[in-house]
């Protein structure tokens, strides 16, 4: 199991590169560490040439969010293929899979699959959906050391009965996954109240923040939640939604690829490095100085 944020997660860096130093040539290294680069995040399977195109030299992009599955998933169609992420590990992606489950309760929001309104249900219904993602996790060659991503879409979180149901639910995976230092939940900075995460009894490992047009290319200074709140290397910062590349080439609108933006300064699971080098993290607390942005220019 690999270290939680903190002081012992340059160690587990330095581990991630030797088991990398030693491998196989032609082989796929198995490995994970704390990055701070940027990354894109997809729904479902994208061509061999677009993945080409987002890993070439000219962007800056090292790390890819990818559905593996979920309550939502058979109706949206973002689950990811096996081999769709075994070929983004070949070709040296870091991965943060995602887990796209049920959405806050029917009435808060219009999806296709609502947790319980009732926070006791909705509690074991975020218990079951960690160990679904768990089981999942192992399908597409994930270790149990690396971080699942829960999807909370925005909400309606001004009714406190909403709120409290996805509250429940979240404090249900991260009860799971939590204790493994696994436990990450996704959510917009005012839409799914993502800081009221910060005062669970089961409070997320990690947090990625949808908020757009803010902070560019930082995991710091969003308009949620505040800096002093996961400090460690536990953020994702997605600061453009469906930014758009002109491939294929003579592409226009809505013809050409259009992944999310990130900016990630947490675990990611795969093989390129540079990992984050700094050994003091305390420091980062309310100090985005330390790390002040991701690598490359903002997207």
């Amino acid at each position: 199991m690999r270290a939680r944020p903190g002081s012992l997660k340059l160690a587990v860096a330095l581990l991630a590169a030797a088991t990398l130093a030693v491998a196989p040539s032609g082989s796929v290294a198995r490995a994970g560490g704390y990055d701070t680069r940027q990354g894109v995040d997809q729904c479902g399977n994208m061509s061999s040439g677009a993945v080409n195109y987002l890993w070439s030299s000219s962007l800056p992009f090292y790390d890819w969010g990818t559905y593996i599955g979920g309550a939502l998933t058979p109706y949206n169609g973002c689950k990811s293929s096996t081999s769709f992420v075994s070929s983004l590990r070949s070709m040296g992606w870091n991965i943060m899979p995602i887990w796209d489950d049920l959405q806050a309760p029917s009435g808060c929001i219009s999806a296709s699959v609502h947790m319980s309104s009732s926070t006791t249900t909705a509690r074991s219904q975020g218990v079951q959906a960690a160990n679904n993602a768990k089981a999942a996790m192992a399908t597409y060659g994930f270790s149990s050391g690396d971080t699942v991503w829960l999807d909370i879409e925005a909400y309606t979180t001004s009714n406190s009965t909403c709120k409290a149901a996805v509250n429940a639910f979240v404090d249900g995976w991260d009860s799971v996954l939590g204790p493994l230092s696994d436990a990450g939940v996704y959510g917009s900075a005012a839409g799914s109240a993502v800081d009221s995460w910060h005062g669970l009894a089961n409070p997320p490992n990690f947090v990625w923040i949808a908020d757009y047009g803010v902070a560019l290319n930082s995991v710091w200074g969003m308009s949620s939640p505040p800096n002093s709140h996961w400090t460690e290397d536990q953020r994702v910062h997605q600061y453009r939604g469906t930014r758009r590349y002109p491939y294929p080439s003579g592409c226009t609108g809505s013809a050409c690829i259009a992944p999310d933006v990130d900016c990630v300064s947490t675990w990611v699971d795969g093989p390129n490095q540079p990992w984050d080098p700094d050994s003091s993290e305390g420091a980062e607390t309310n100090s985005p100085s330390y790390e002040p942005t991701c690598n490359g220019t903002a997207q």
